[in-house]
C-alpha cells in the first residue's frame, strides 16, 4: 500500500532507467566540451550550473536555454548557434555531460549515506545498497522526498510485488523510519 503525502513528480530520467530521456533542470551542473575550434590549440571545456531561468552562458554566443532539453538536443543547438552566429564557419563538436548524480539513504538502514545514482536504480535497490534495513526499520512507512514532495511507500508490499518499485531520480532522499514494536 502506498500513501501519498504530496503529489510525486513523474520520473523522466535516462539515468534512472525509465523510458524517457533525462531532461536537464535548473541547478544541474553540466560540463560542455567544444572540439575542433578553428585556431584553438586545444579543446575548450566549460563547467557551469544551469541557472534558475534554465539557461547558461557560452563564449561569443551568450545565453542559451538548457533546461527541459536532453543533452543530445542541447549539443545540436550549441553547434548550430556557433555556425548561425558565424563565429565558426566549419562544424564544431559540442558534448554536454551531466556529472554523476546522487541519492541519499538515511534512517534505519545499516549504512546511511550518499550513493551514486546508477542507471535503473529503484527504491528497493537503494535500500539494499545502503546495507538493507536494520531490525528496527518500519518498511511500511518509507519516505521518499523528491523536489520538496514527500511520498510514503510500503516497501514490504514492493518486495512482494516488484512491479510497484519506484525508479529513482537525482537528489532523491530516502528515509527508512524506526518502527515502534
Amino acid at each position: 500500500m502506498q500513501t501519498t503525502v504530496t503529489p510525486a513528480v513523474t520520473p523522466t530520467n535516462v539515468i534512472t532507467g525509465t523510458k524517457a530521456p533525462y531532461k536537464m533542470r535548473p541547478g544541474d551542473p553540466i560540463v560542455i566540451f567544444l572540439r575542433d575550434l578553428p585556431g584553438a590549440k586545444s579543446d575548450m571545456q566549460l563547467e557551469d550550473i544551469i541557472d534558475d531561468q534554465g539557461a547558461i552562458n557560452l563564449p561569443y554566443i551568450g545565453r542559451m536555454t538548457a533546461a527541459g532539453k536532453t543533452t543530445s538536443v542541447f549539443e545540436q543547438e550549441i553547434e548550430q548557434k556557433y555556425i548561425d552566429e558565424k563565429i565558426y564557419k566549419i562544424r564544431i563538436t559540442a558534448n554536454v555531460v551531466v556529472p554523476q548524480q546522487f541519492i541519499f539513504v538515511t534512517g534505519e538502514v545499516k549504512l546511511s549515506n550518499k550513493y551514486p545514482l546508477v542507471s535503473g536504480m529503484t527504491l528497493l535497490q537503494a535500500i539494499t545498497t545502503a546495507g538493507g534495513p536494520t531490525d528496527y526499520a518500519d518498511l511500511k512507512k518509507v519516505e521518499l522526498s523528491r523536489n520538496g514532495a514527500k511520498t510514503i511507500y510500503n516497501v514490504t508490499d514492493i518486495r512482494n510485488n516488484p512491479s510497484k518499485d519506484i525508479p529513482l531520480e537525482p537528489g532523491d532522499q530516502i528515509n527508512v523510519p524506526r518502527g515502534w514494536y
